[in-house]
């Protein structure tokens, strides 16, 4: 009996350091923000964007875009609260301009939120994926002088650098990277992950079809100082 008892002890003490080790290495298996900043708030600026239908047919052009934003406080895997202002925006000589402004030619988002994740182990990339941030269940809702774009789904930026710091004080800028060709975007998914990408639906008829924005962004810590992904 002693013996078994002790087969048994064993076995758990086994399986609880089992159990400690994994929930371990899953806390750290995923990409997470590392601050010099005094402040978790943050500002994005970029030059201009584009936005196709796949395969490839335009629906807007913005000149420049500026952002705001805050870096998840507790485990740092993710920005929050995060809207952005599009300006000059066209769909050729229409100007758009969303619901939530007065301006022609502005189009200003929903908040979202921006999950880490990795784009690829090897070669090591990293990325944020963005989202509508509830309880928004759309990124944006505009029209260009007819009908009206609602924008849903999720979009990924690669983030530049990785395991190094960035922003005004650092050797480099740090740079989110929205990729597309015509209306594809890349990357459409995190590794192993299910796609992500972003939706058009026009004046509410039902018809979907898949949108790819192009747009390079400079992230700014509104402190000034630096801020670095770790992976």
């Amino acid at each position: 009996m002693f013996r078994i008892a002790m087969v048994g002890f064993c076995a758990t003490v086994v399986l609880a350091v089992s159990t400690t080790v994994v929930a371990s290495a899953s806390a750290i298996t995923m990409p997470y923000f590392e601050l010099h900043a005094t402040t978790k708030a943050f500002t994005m600026s970029g030059g201009a964007s584009t936005w196709q239908l796949r395969p490839g047919s335009p629906l807007m052009k913005c000149t420049a875009n500026t952002a705001t934003g805050e870096i998840e406080e507790n485990q740092k895997q993710k920005v929050e609260h995060v809207i952005w202002k599009f300006t000059g925006c066209t769909q050729g000589t229409k100007r758009c301009k969303s619901f939530n402004t007065n301006n022609a030619g502005e189009v200003i988002s929903n908040e979202t939120v921006g999950v880490l994740g990795y784009i690829s182990k090897s070669p090591l990339l990293v990325g944020l994926d963005f989202k509508p941030m509830a309880p928004a269940t759309n990124l944006a809702v505009f029209d260009c002088e007819e009908g009206g774009y609602i924008i849903t789904g999720s979009v990924i930026a690669k983030f530049e650098p990785v395991n190094a710091w960035c922003g005004e004080t650092a050797p480099a800028a740090c740079k989110l990277v929205f990729a597309e060709t015509s209306g594809e975007q890349d990357p459409e998914r995190f590794e192993g992950g299910s796609k992500d990408v972003l939706e058009a639906e026009y004046n509410e008829s039902g018809i979907i079809k898949e949108v790819g924005m192009g747009l390079t962004e400079t992230l700014k810590p509104s402190s000034k100082e630096e801020i670095r992904v770790v992976a």
